[in-house]
């Protein structure tokens, strides 16, 4: 039979570590939050948002560039695209907001996709 004295506990510094990571995520899905219920609100107007105002979900398999490298990365993408061109982007959600982030207009095709997405970016067509 097992007892109590067998279970694993975590050290002080580790505990207070893990809270304070704890109490940065809730602030963070908390800012998030507040964020989308203003996209929602003000979805006539387009707000630039940047990919660094989401933090990487280490429990899924993504790839996060810095804007820049996702802009580049967008730009192959689209190169050569037309109206039937059908794109799908997998675990890179950086990519896919900054194709997301253009103007509708200036994209060649309306078929662009994420693959093994957060939900964080999820929207309704």
């Amino acid at each position: 039979m097992d007892s109590d004295d067998d279970m694993p506990v975590l050290s002080a510094h580790a505990l207070a570590a893990l809270q304070e990571f704890k109490q940065d995520e809730k602030a963070r899905q908390e800012a998030f939050e507040k964020m989308y219920q203003k996209a929602e609100d003000d979805f006539s107007e387009r707000k630039q948002v940047s990919i660094d105002d989401f933090k990487e979900d280490w429990q899924l398999s993504q790839f996060w560039y810095s804007d820049s490298t996702a802009d580049t990365l967008a730009d192959a993408l689209l190169d050569g695209a037309d109206e039937d061109t059908v794109i799908c982007i997998a675990s890179a959600p950086s990519v896919y907001a900054a194709i997301k982030k253009r103007d509708p207009k200036t994209l060649p095709t309306t078929e662009i996709y994420l693959l093994e997405y957060d939900k964080r970016f999820e929207f309704e067509r």
